[in-house]
């Protein structure tokens, strides 16, 4: 598939071959559709140890855990997560991946993962639309309406999409941020029987959202 460039986008990050990590629309917009690559990293670790290897490449700052579950900070933020989640990031980025944050529900396909780059001065608009223009024409994927939310006080645009991955049907809900100098890209992700089950968790998360 040829996409068309503007002469100063950004290079797009090594990733696995055949993983939709990262993909450049028009306008030179860099849109994660991480959903879909990660999937298939964090299949292959289903039920695997979550505890670090020797090799792993930690991205994220785990405090002790709490009863909302571990706490995580990345790139400007600091979250919870749901008990029973874990970090995944390591493993992800030991695969080529690279998302600023990761965390998996423990034996399930279901993840949240945020990727981010710096805003080359888009609008938050024009940066969910260059999304949703990835998720249709890369995925094939089925586009639900898009929504305003906020993320800790920062505007917010959000949609859900479904799309197939390996013959299954897959459900994601994405968010689309701006903060300062960093754009943030939110993927909720879980196999289409399990996202109405696991969805909460997502909110759970965005609940413990904190800028820092």
């Amino acid at each position: 598939m040829s996409i068309t460039r503007s002469p100063r986008a950004p290079r797009q990050p090594d990733h696995p071959p055949g993983l939709p990590a990262v993909r450049h629309c028009r306008r030179g917009h860099t849109v994660a559709v991480a959903g879909a690559a990660l999937l298939a990293v964090l299949a292959a670790s289903c039920g695997a140890d979550d505890s670090p290897t020797a090799t792993s490449i930690p991205s994220t700052t785990v405090a002790p855990a709490t009863t909302a579950g571990q706490i995580l900070s990345g790139t400007g933020y600091r979250l919870s997560l749901p008990i029973g989640w874990s970090d995944r990031t390591a493993a992800a980025r030991n695969a080529g991946f690279k998302p600023d944050l990761v965390a998996r529900k423990s034996g399930s396909y279901t993840h949240v993962d945020v990727i981010l780059e710096r805003n080359r001065g888009w609008t938050l608009v024009d940066y969910a639309a260059a999304g949703r223009q990835v998720a249709v024409s890369q995925l094939q994927a089925r586009l639900g309406p898009v929504q305003q939310r906020s993320i800790a006080g920062a505007p917010a645009i959000g949609y859900e999409f479904t799309y197939s991955q390996d013959g299954r049907p897959v459900h994601s809900r994405q968010l689309n941020c701006f903060k300062g100098d960093n754009a943030y890209v939110i993927t909720f992700t879980a196999y289409q029987q399990d996202f109405t089950a696991d969805r909460a968790a997502l909110d759970q998360i965005l609940a413990t959202w904190v800028w820092t």
